[in-house]
């Protein structure tokens, strides 16, 4: 393991030095079939979390010792948040356009999302400690609703985009048993439409279940898809009846 780490240190300084070329013209452009440096600076900065974790968990000899490396790296990123927050001027505070992905949201938008995401998770973290146990979040592979032209984008592109990204801050997803319900109310009458089938193990961005209207679960994925967590694009339209139903391939994809 010495020699892989030593790996990944030598890679990483390589990374950084070549960073270090790059002037402001070169940040957005992008080379024939692969990504622009700004595309592959997130992209590194969110596989260097996951990375992290799993590392976490290995080098562990329990969930409780993982957990606390997990919160140590969390309390230090959120240190770092919060330091970067106090050098943004109060005039750019609500201007729109800053944020790579989600142009749509002001820095105060996005601090308002944040906030309430903490209170969110703080509140179910603090149920798990009093001994409050409710049903299972679901797993399982996990479907996302969408029209041909935008996965033909996507496959061009390297990555699937979602108009929800960028308004919201994550692609809208449902699960296999959500699938038909959802599509009955968000897109009835639509023919022509395409389900991705998508593997959780093996997202690149977070996936997080959300409480929707009625307090169902959904799933959220908090990022561009990556297309081989993909596992199938399966034909989705209404049936005779108007009515959707889940496609019986996906069973064989379970």
């Amino acid at each position: 393991m010495t020699d892989a780490a030593g790996r990944l240190r030598a890679d990483g300084n390589e990374i950084r030095a070549t960073f270090s070329t790059i002037d402001e013209a070169a940040i957005t452009r992008r080379p024939p079939g692969g990504w622009s440096v700004w595309e592959i600076a997130y992209h590194l900065m969110d596989m260097e979390r996951w990375f992290l974790a799993k590392v976490c968990e290995a080098a562990s000899g329990s969930r409780a010792e993982a957990l606390t490396h997990f919160v140590l790296q969390w309390s230090r990123l959120r240190e770092d948040v919060a330091t970067r927050l106090q050098t943004i001027p109060a005039d750019r505070m609500d201007v729109p356009g800053l944020l790579s992905g989600i142009p749509g949201w002001t820095p105060r938008a996005l601090l308002a999302v944040m906030a309430a995401h903490d209170r969110e998770h703080l509140a179910q973290i603090r149920a798990a400690a009093r001994g409050e146990e409710g049903a299972d979040v679901p797993s399982g592979l996990i479907v996302h609703i969408t029209e041909a032209d935008a996965w033909e984008r996507a496959r061009a592109a390297g990555t699937y985009r979602a108009e929800s990204l960028d308004t919201e801050g994550f692609i809208h997803c449902s699960t296999p048993e959500q699938a038909a319900e959802t599509a009955d109310r968000y897109f009835a009458g639509r023919s022509g439409l395409l389900l991705l089938v998508v593997d959780p193990a093996q997202l690149q961005p977070a996936l997080v279940y959300e409480p929707a209207t009625g307090g169902a679960q959904y799933p959220h994925v908090y990022g561009p898809l990556n297309l081989d967590a993909v596992r199938a694009v399966l034909p989705f339209s209404p049936g005779p009846d108007g009515r959707f139903s889940l496609p019986p391939e996906i069973a064989t994809l379970s």
